[in-house]
C-alpha cells in the first residue's frame, strides 16, 4: 500500500506532470498531444489503484495488472520526451537534455521488464530479487535522473536571478559549456554508470558488484552537489564574490 502510493502516486506522477510542465518552457516546444499525457496519468493513476487494491485483498492479479498499466505508459511517455527534445530550440550539448534522453532508456527498460514479467517470461530466484533491482532502477535512474537533470536548468536560472548584472547577462549566451560542465559530464557518467552496476549486482547477487555501483552512483552525487551546491561557497566566503540577497525588487547587502 506505502509503496503504491509513494512510488507511483508520488514519484511517477510528479516526474510526468513536472515534466509536462518544464522541458516545454525550457526547451521553447511545444507537447504533441495533451490526449496523450492524459492517457498516461489514467493508466498511472490505475497502476496505483490496482497495486492498492492488491495489497487490501492479498491478491495476485491485481498486482500483475497494475505493473502492466504502468509498462503500458511508460513508452507513451517516452515518445511525448522525444517529441520535445527532438524539437528542442537549443542544440548545443545540454546535460539537461542527456538526463532526459536517459530517463527515456530507462523507462523502456522497466517497461519491457514489467510486461515481461506480467506475462510470466521471467523471474527471479528469490522472486524478490528482480523486484529490488526495478524498484532501485526507478529510484535512481528515473526519479534521482529527472531532478539532477533539471538541476542544471533551475540552478543557473536562479544563481544569474539573484546574482547577474546586465553584462553577465550579456555574456550568458556565449558561455563554451553554459549546460555542460565536464564535472557535470563525469557526474552523469558515474550515476548511470554506477546503477548498472549496481543492479547487474543485485540480480546476480554479486554483492561487491552491488556496493562498487552503489560507490560510483554516490561519487556521481557528491559531484552534482560540489559543481552546482557548494561550487560558490569559496568565492563567496573569500569576498570574491559579494552576497547579497534580492529583497522587494532591490538588491541587499547580506
Amino acid at each position: 500500500m506505502h509503496m503504491a502510493l509513494g512510488l507511483g502516486g508520488w514519484f511517477a506522477l510528479m516526474v510526468v506532470g513536472v515534466s509536462y510542465r518544464l522541458v516545454p518552457i525550457v526547451h521553447g516546444v511545444r507537447i504533441a498531444d495533451e490526449r496523450r499525457g492524459m492517457l498516461i496519468v489514467s493508466l498511472l493513476v490505475s497502476s496505483v489503484v490496482l497495486q492498492a487494491t492488491g495489497s487490501l485483498v492479498a491478491a495476485a492479479w491485481p498486482l500483475r495488472a497494475s505493473v502492466v498499466a504502468a509498462s503500458l505508459a511508460g513508452p507513451l511517455y517516452v515518445w511525448e520526451l522525444v517529441h520535445l527534445l527532438r524539437r528542442r530550440r537549443r542544440k548545443s550539448p545540454d546535460l539537461n537534455v542527456d538526463h532526459w534522453w536517459a530517463l527515456c532508456a530507462v523507462t523502456l527498460a522497466l517497461s519491457a521488464t514489467g510486461l515481461a514479467w506480467a506475462a510470466g517470461l521471467i523471474g527471479t530466484r528469490p522472486p524478490e530479487r528482480l523486484g529490488l533491482a526495478a524498484g532501485a532502477t526507478f529510484l535512481l535512474g528515473f526519479v534521482v535522473q529527472a531532478i539532477l537533470g533539471q538541476l542544471y536548468k533551475v540552478t543557473p536560472f536562479l544563481m544569474w536571478y539573484y546574482r547577474a548584472t546586465v553584462p553577465d547577462v550579456l555574456q550568458i549566451p556565449q558561455l563554451p559549456t553554459l549546460y555542460a560542465p565536464p564535472a557535470g559530464r563525469a557526474a552523469f557518467w558515474l550515476t548511470n554508470g554506477g546503477l548498472a552496476l549496481l543492479v547487474a549486482g543485485i540480480l546476480s547477487g554479486a554483492t561487491w558488484a552491488a556496493q562498487a555501483g552503489a560507490w560510483l552512483y554516490g561519487a556521481g552525487l557528491v559531484t552534482v552537489a560540489a559543481l552546482l551546491g557548494y561550487g560558490w561557497l569559496p568565492a563567496v566566503l573569500t569576498r570574491r564574490v559579494p552576497f547579497r540577497w534580492r529583497v522587494a525588487g532591490r538588491r541587499a547587502e547580506a
